[in-house]
């Protein structure tokens, strides 16, 4: 999909569509898509921020340091409490509770899931 001029975008919409399957859960899948960006921006601005650190940190102004710094901050806060936001302000008699729920849970907030999520990124970004 992204060779065809629908670019990442349509990219991301067609994995989530093949993600719901014809089940009816195409907002949850969409979402499960959503989050899998969010944790890879995360993840590039974790390295970003390691490796501005490691090397060569006199050549780098400290503003850029700062904006990373700032980006991992926010793309964390957005993951944990996105979904709380959420669900908050969705009152309990809602018709969309349920949906509202369900993607929200695609945003885990086990520590070890993410753990392991970021061990398998990782596996798979440099092949070990």
């Amino acid at each position: 999909m992204n060779c065809f001029g629908l670019g990442t975008v349509g990219g991301d919409v067609a994995r989530g569509v093949l993600l719901a399957g014809g089940k009816g859960v195409k907002t949850e899948a969409l979402a499960s898509v959503i989050a899998d960006r969010a944790h890879g921006l995360a993840i590039l601005s974790l390295i970003g921020i390691l490796s501005v650190f490691a090397l060569e940190h006199d050549r780098i102004d400290f503003s850029y340091k700062l904006l990373l710094i700032i980006s991992a901050l926010v793309i964390t806060a957005g993951w944990f409490l996105g979904p709380k936001i959420l669900l908050y302000f969705t009152p309990q008699q809602n018709r969309f509770r349920n949906k509202v729920e369900r993607v929200a849970a695609q945003f885990p907030q086990s520590f070890n899931k993410l753990i392991a999520i970021t061990v398998l990124l990782f596996f798979m970004l440099f092949r070990l």
